[in-house]
Parts: C-alpha cells; structure tokens; sequence
C-alpha cells in the first residue's frame, strides 16, 4: 500500500508551487487589496496570496510578505491610500517563507537591497528556475534579526521545522502586532509542507512559543484568514494538537489506517475544510507527520 506521506505529496504535486492557490484567471481582475488598521502603526494587507503587514512612516515603508507579482500595483495603491505620514516609498520587504503566494511580488514590489529573509528562505528561491534574481533577499539571517524604523521595533525570529524549514514570525513591538506567516491559518486547515522541511508537531510548538511571548492585547496576522487575536491562536494551536493526538491515540490502538480513515475522525472540524485543504487532505498530513503507514 501507499503510504500516507507519498499521498500527501501527490495530493499536493498539483498545487506545487503554491501559485495555485489563486482563483482562477477570468477572475483574478476583480480582487483588490484592502486594508485595515492592525495595531499601533500595523495595517494588515488582504488581497490574493498570504496576507501582509505594512508599517509605514518618515523613514519609508516596510512590507511583510509580497503575494503574487500581478498584484504589486493593487499594493502599492493600497499601501498609497494609507494615512498621509503612514505612507512612504517601500525601504524593506520582509518574506516570512518562501512559497509564491508569499514572496510573488518581491522583484516588483522591492528596489535593490531591500528584501530580508530567513537563510533557508533564500536558498531554497535560488533552486527555482522561475525566480528572478530580483527577487531574491539580500540580507538573510539564520536565528533572529531586529530592524528599526519608525519608531519601531520589529523581531523577525526564525521558527524552525514549522510550515517550512525557513518561516520566520514578524514581532512589532510598540504595535503589539505579531505577523506568523503561514504557521497559522486562522478558521481552517492547514498546509504543512513536508516536502520542505515543514511539521504538524514543529507548528505547534512555534505557535506555543508566540503565544508566551505575546499577552491579549496583541493583534495577530495570519498567512491566511481574517485578523485574529491571541485567544484565536490558542484555539488554534489546541485544534492542531487535538487532531495529532487523535491520529497517534489511533495507530497506537491498533486499528488500520483505512479502517481509521473511513471514520471520518476529523469530521467535528469540518468548519476548518476549504477549496485547498480539507479534512482527509490534513488526515493525511498527520498520518504522515508519525509514519503510520497504509
């Protein structure tokens, strides 16, 4: 039989890069980006692709994350429809991993020199052919890395074995405003993308390690979904852990995987099911994540 991580990975050779989960193109035209306010200076960004964060001021503007190339314009005119001293030439360009609905805009959205990013990040854009050299990150760090500007304080912190090898969760401080990429999906089923490093069980620890650093005053911006708070999080991360348990409690008792799978065990999320990730797509993913083989 097949196990379950081959079927991950073929379920997913279709949607690989994750380009794929645009709409499809008679109706790319008609979304836009909106914007609204986060936190202190923090808008969040929403359009098609992973959600941004822009924090704009005198000393130019910084963007988390770029979506797709051809919605660059769509940013640049939200980002333009800011508050007049929130706007700003773009100075720096944070990606919080490096799949393309995340890191799409880079070369048309960033000038020369302004694109950061975890090492892995970097490494793993060079192997494709499609990516320009524009649109790789010039600084790169391997743990953490602070920058400051206006006023801010922001930490980019490395969160290894989670969504992917390379994700990084973008801390600003005076805000009290925490992008984590695509290590949350706020209301529904994640993508883990263990074909590049990623773990149910590493997402689960890095979001715990978000959740200590941050009190409820906190805004959180997912890599996809409506912005959320600290509570959401938590229900989160409780959700992930809950259905791992259900997994690992089922292959210990014995029982197959096909018998198992039949059950439909997740059904009481079927809330968190959408047009990418469903429910039997994350069984997968989680008989995967402990080897539970068919």
């Amino acid at each position: 039989m097949i196990p379950p991580r081959a079927l991950v990975l073929a379920s997913f050779a279709a949607l690989w890069p994750l380009a794929l989960l645009a709409p499809a193109p008679q109706d790319r035209a008609s979304i836009e980006v909106t914007s609204q306010r986060a936190g202190g200076k923090v808008h969040m960004l929403t359009g098609r692709g992973g959600n941004l964060a822009a924090l704009g001021g005198p000393e130019g503007l910084v963007l988390v994350d770029s979506q797709f190339a051809d919605m660059a314009p769509k940013i640049r005119a939200a980002c333009e429809m800011l508050p007049r001293e929130e706007r700003g030439s773009l100075r720096f360009l944070i990606n919080t991993h490096f799949h393309g609905d995340h890191t799409g805009g880079n070369a048309e959205l960033a000038p020369a020199g302004a694109i950061i990013a975890h090492d892995k990040v970097r490494a793993r854009l060079q192997t494709d052919p499609k990516v320009v050299p524009a649109s790789l990150p010039v600084v790169t760090f391997d743990q953490n890395l602070g920058l400051f500007v206006n006023g801010e304080e922001l930490r980019i912190e490395h969160c290894p074995k989670a969504h992917t090898d390379g994700d990084s969760v973008v801390y600003f401080q005076s805000s009290k405003v925490v992008h984590l990429g695509d290590l949350f999906f706020h209301g529904r089923f994640p993508f883990i993308d263990l074909k590049s490093g990623g773990s149910v069980k590493g997402v689960i620890e890095n979001v715990t390690r978000v959740l200590d650093r941050i009190d409820d005053t906190w805004a959180v911006i997912p890599g996809h979904g409506q912005l959320a708070t600290r509570k959401d999080l938590s229900n989160y991360r409780d959700t992930l852990k809950d259905c791992l348990t259900l997994v690992e409690k089922a292959r210990a008792s014995g029982q197959s995987w096909a018998d198992f799978q039949a059950q439909r065990p997740l059904a009481q999320y079927e809330a968190w099911n959408w047009e990418f990730i469903d429910e039997a797509k994350f069984l997968a993913t989680l008989g995967a994540e402990i080897g539970w083989q068919q």
